[in-house]
């Protein structure tokens, strides 16, 4: 995911993307770029960077309605040139048929309805949310580091934690969603992150926050009263934590 990673934020700049379209041309190496949140680039931006697939032929790129649009409408695309494309369309048919036909209509409606009017605004209006979310966190959670993301839709927060696992425990008790970050990473050595969405409403975030506060304290409180634990060797030290406090893109 080079424009909006998940769940960093980050967007490649151009010359690594050079350099890797070189390398997969090179070494004739099938890439697959998700362009998911590519559209979600933010600050002000006027819009994403070119795709990797416009760099290289040896790119196959995906992309989804699902983060820009609507997360219910699960519809999304692949390009790529033959013959994967007749093997990925059998292959498709042979799972399960065919996709909901009023699920694209809906779609193709849609899509054909979005120009940059509206997607400026959806930027902006999601750049809001980020630099509020960063704030309320800087404000109620100071002992937590954030770099505010250039695209997405999510926040990724570093605890001074060896390990968050605890904390979503806590932090579900509160009554935020808390997800382990095994998922987000295959080499498992960010622990001590979590990840926030600011795709909600300002007034859910203060809440998600106020009630993240209260877990926090509520953790601490609990850590400082446990009997004191060997550190593990540093070899041991891996796995990751997501946080979510989102139901999809916002509305």
């Amino acid at each position: 995911m080079p424009t909006g990673h998940n769940p960093t934020g980050t967007v490649m700049p151009a010359l690594r993307r050079q350099a890797l379209a070189a390398i997969a041309d090179a070494g004739r190496v099938t890439v697959v770029e998700d362009l998911t949140l590519a559209d979600l680039v933010l600050g002000g931006a006027s819009g994403p960077p070119p795709p990797l697939a416009a760099l290289s032929t040896q790119v196959i790129a995906v992309g989804s309605v699902s983060k820009v649009l609507w997360g219910g409408l699960r519809v999304g695309w692949i390009r790529v040139s033959e013959p994967l494309r007749s093997a990925v369309i059998a292959r498709k048919s042979a799972l399960n048929l065919g996709t909901s036909v009023i699920s694209q209509a809906l779609a193709a409606r849609l899509l054909a309805a979005v120009d940059a009017a509206w997607l400026g605004a959806h930027r902006a209006a999601l750049t809001e949310r980020r630099d509020l979310l960063t704030a309320l966190i800087s404000a109620r959670l100071p002992a937590w580091r954030t770099a505010a993301p250039d695209a997405g839709l999510s926040l990724w927060a570093e605890l001074p934690l060896d390990n968050a696992d605890a904390f979503t425990l806590a932090a579900a008790r509160q009554g935020v969603t808390v997800m382990t970050g095994t998922t987000a990473c295959a080499d498992g050595r960010h622990r001590h992150f979590i990840r926030l969405s600011f795709a909600e409403q300002p007034s859910t975030l203060e809440l998600a926050v106020e009630r993240l506060a209260a877990a926090w304290e509520l953790h601490a409180e609990t850590l400082a009263a446990s009997p004191a634990r060997p550190t593990p060797p540093a070899a041991a030290a891996s796995p990751m934590v997501t946080i979510r406090i989102d139901s999809g893109p916002m509305a």
